[in-house]
């Protein structure tokens, strides 16, 4: 059997009992749960250490050096013998451990998969030479991402190119949509421009719910048409009660503050398994097409007149709009879910692991 330690940003065993109890699906697993399922034994890496990994933990993390979680990766260093593989669902976990197998000292493979460019920001010249030598020691390189793929192909790593892999929803967790549903819905955390879609509802009158965290919107003038339920990231809503709100609206959006990270992601995996179409802001990295796809709107980030009409259109079109909606689900049906994520990735971990030991 095949061992396997795996590094993630956030703890994956509470999401496991989270999924075993049905309060959330199974694709924020990253396919943990899949490749259990396919035979290999998994390790979750702890993040255990003392004081003095806490002190160079901080210094790390103050002069942004991409290293990951130090004490975990010295741990996974010292009982390098007893794993097969090391996978990072999140890139930012295994810095360390890559520039160890790029240099020729760590001989255990390493697949990690990439969500966000590496190298952005003011100093981004200064760190390319540690992200190519990060980069270097994946064996397999995977990118939620083709146009980030590209990018990363050009800093080169151990293969032959990134792959692109799609993440995709766990279609079996979520309710049967409503319809034609009325209103729309939006929540999210990470880089919203709540301000743009609050405008555009209060321009249009169109029924609006969103679900943010505290003190990171409130509307603008008084309207009826505007919801807001403010959530601390201690407290709030479950996985469940999102989708029971999100499952009655006519159509979800997605407005984002566009920067150089992939954001909207999981929003928009929401809304293709609830079968709802989709109003959301042009992002580079994001590739599924929604206008393409015939699914709904894509727009330019702060153009509240463009919101305004794509809000407008989805509240007049109720069939129409419901058609974009059973095309979002058929696209998680077939091409983005969470069974054909897991089924890639098994694949790529058995390769790497039948080809443990290549210096």
């Amino acid at each position: 059997m095949k061992r396997i330690l795996v590094f993630n940003n956030y703890p994956l065993d509470e999401v496991g009992e989270e999924v075993r109890r049905g309060e959330k699906p199974r694709h924020h697993l990253y396919g943990v749960d899949d490749l259990e399922a396919a035979g290999f034994a998994v390790t979750l890496a702890k993040a255990e250490g003392g004081a003095f990994w806490t002190l160079l933990q901080r210094i790390t993390d103050a002069l942004h050096l991409p290293l990951g979680n130090l004490a975990a990766q010295w741990k996974a260093w010292r009982a390098r013998d007893s794993y097969d593989a090391i996978y990072a669902p999140c890139q930012t976990e295994t810095g360390l451990l890559c520039c160890l197998r790029g240099l020729g000292l760590f001989r255990v493979p390493i697949c990690i998969i990439v969500h966000h460019p590496p190298l952005v920001g003011r100093m981004a010249k200064l760190r390319k030479p540690l992200a190519r030598l990060i980069l270097s020691g994946t064996d397999a390189c995977c990118s939620l991402s083709a146009t980030l793929a590209r990018e990363l192909d050009a800093l080169g790593h151990r293969g032959d190119t990134v792959e692109t892999l799609p993440w995709g929803p766990d279609v079996a967790f979520y309710p049967m949509p409503e319809y034609p549903g009325e209103g729309i819905f939006s929540a999210g955390r990470t880089g919203r421009d709540w301000k743009t879609l609050g405008q555009a509802a209060m321009r249009t009158g169109v029924n609006t719910k969103i679900v943010c965290l505290d003190d990171e919107f409130a509307p603008a003038g008084d309207s009826a048409a505007v919801q807001v339920f403010k959530q601390s990231v201690a407290q709030c809503m479950t996985y469940p009660t999102l989708l029971e709100l999100a499952r009655k609206a006519r159509a979800l959006a997605i407005p984002l503050n566009v920067n150089a990270t992939l954001l909207g992601l999981t929003s928009l995996t929401d809304a293709l398994a609830l079968g709802k179409p989709v109003i959301i802001t042009k992002h580079p990295l994001c590739d599924i097409d929604v206008e393409q796809e015939g699914i709904g709107f894509a727009l330019p980030q702060g153009d509240v007149e463009a919101w305004a009409r794509a809000v407008q259109w989805v509240n007049d079109h109720p069939a129409e709009a419901e058609a974009m909606g059973r095309r979002a689900r058929a696209l998680a049906d077939t091409r983005y879910n969470t069974s054909l994520f897991a089924r890639r990735l098994v694949a790529i971990m058995q390769q790497i692991t039948n080809a443990q030991g290549t210096p």
